[in-house]
């Protein structure tokens, strides 16, 4: 394949959502051609696709550094910088880019500043960039609903209910959005507006009781839920019944519905996914572990599916079942999707952790590529620590930081090997960028285990 040919084929594994082909085509077209602008934004397209901001942001400094000049790579950025919610970030960025030509690239930016400005609750600013988009694109569906949500928001009803009337006959199922939006937002009154223009008697019902959550009307709630139940029993009403119950402490009446979900059938007006998550949900919630038959019957489908495979792996977990772990464990399915084998990987390394099994986890973590789990170090670390291999846990604690947990056991690795000097600069530089970076992960396990450390030396 020439150059062209190439990119074509890139571009359309994209169009059509084959990512892992879009991928290993990119990685090809790299080795043979250089990253070139095609390289970087067809890049980072999927990146963005599959929400891995960090390293879109990474990847378009970069095409910076090397001086691509297309501006779509800017537009990128703030895309990048958007998904990460620094908003502020993001406006500086699109505003960088030219708003005012004539073509589809303007309007997405005009779109964007708009939605930065409402994020960063500068609504007639937000308005502005909304209504220039509808002047070249009047039926712009995303203009009309943000436009119409911002002018809620500005309690201007009437230019509220213009733009979102207008987004809901263009969108069959819209009015739900805009019912969830304002309830998400809790503007009740405009919710309350909103789900009285909903056509489905049981659509109005299950969002007139999430409405009396909001108001915190439990009462009216159960009452609207028992009705519901009454007239179209399924397993996601008696669900939300028996939340309702238990979020108002009436555990009895909760229980008895976790039983009665438990010996219904698998519900076919829904996907299988969501019939074994309503049925283990209730076998966990009520403390009932006769779910072994349960799950048997649904082993078979947890092999054709991902989604239903990680699911009942969770659950294994959950009710801390060796048995159903270990199966999980032995039979590691094939991954289309990065997060999910992430997610894998995880339940693997949490259930070698909880049953204290640190040699067999290590190894099978040492059966990873490390550039394919985000945690790899971190688990690294851990795992050493506690075999007791301290030398390896100085050796490598820096590719697993910053931690709160790994900081915790890099310190007490470097008093047992006697590096006291770098144990003391080691911890003074991590508190000055705790301090500096509150947010730390772990950051909370990191002082109550320093906290425990000083109040042994006090009593000793």
């Amino acid at each position: 394949m020439n150059k062209n040919e190439f990119q074509n084929q890139i571009s359309q594994f994209i169009i059509h959502d084959q990512y892992d082909q879009a991928f290993d085509y990119l990685e090809i077209y790299k080795r043979k051609f250089g990253k070139d602008t095609f390289y970087y934004l067809s890049y980072s397209d999927l990146l963005i696709q599959i929400e891995d901001y960090d390293r879109v942001i990474q990847l378009m400094e970069e095409a910076l550094h090397h001086n691509r000049k297309d501006p779509l790579i800017n537009e990128r950025l703030a895309d990048g910088y958007f998904g990460k919610k620094q908003y502020e970030k993001a406006q500086i960025l699109y505003q960088q880019c030219d708003i005012n030509k004539d073509n589809v690239s303007a309007l997405h930016i005009r779109y964007m500043l708009g939605l930065c400005d409402m994020k960063l609750k500068q609504y007639p600013q937000a308005i502005s960039y909304f209504e220039d988009v509808l002047l070249d694109q009047p039926e712009n569906k995303k203009a009309l609903y943000y436009c119409g949500i911002v002018y809620g928001l500005e309690n201007k009803k009437v230019l509220c209910n213009e733009y979102l009337n207008q987004y809901i006959q263009l969108e069959h199922n819209g009015i739900y959005e805009i019912v969830e939006e304002f309830l998400w937002l809790n503007q009740l009154d405009l919710a309350f507006t909103f789900i009285n223009k909903i056509q489905d008697p049981y659509k109005k019902m299950e969002y007139f009781i999430e409405y009396y959550v909001a108001e915190d009307d439990m009462n009216q709630a159960i009452e609207i839920a028992q009705d519901l139940c009454n007239q179209l029993p399924n397993l996601a009403h008696l669900d939300e019944l028996a939340d309702l119950y238990v979020r108002n402490q009436q555990d009895e009446k909760a229980l008895s519905l976790y039983e009665r979900i438990i010996h219904m059938p698998d519900d076919n007006s829904i996907s299988l996914l969501q019939s074994i998550q309503y049925h283990l949900s209730a076998y966990q919630r009520s403390k009932n572990r006769t779910y072994k038959k349960y799950i048997l019957m649904h082993l078979d489908d947890a092999q054709k599916n991902i989604d239903i495979f990680l699911y009942m792996f969770h659950f294994a977990q959950a009710m801390q079942d060796k048995e159903f772990s270990e199966w999980f464990i032995e039979r590691k399915p094939f991954f289309h999707d990065i997060q999910q084998e992430q997610e894998y990987y995880s339940l693997v390394m949490r259930y070698y952790l909880r049953t204290h099994n640190y040699e067999d986890g290590f190894n099978y973590l040492r059966s990873i590529d490390p550039d394919s789990f985000d945690d790899y170090y971190k688990l690294r670390v851990v795992f050493e620590f506690y075999l007791c291999q301290f030398e390896q846990v100085f050796q490598h604690y820096q590719a697993a930081m910053p931690n709160g947990l790994i900081a915790y056991m890099a310190f007490v690795s470097m008093g047992l090997l006697h590096k006291e000097t770098e144990a003391t600069d080691f911890l003074a530089n991590f508190m000055d960028y705790a301090n500096d970076n509150p947010d730390t992960e772990d950051l909370d396990i990191f002082y109550e285990l320093l906290e425990d450390i000083q109040d042994n030396r006090s009593h000793s």
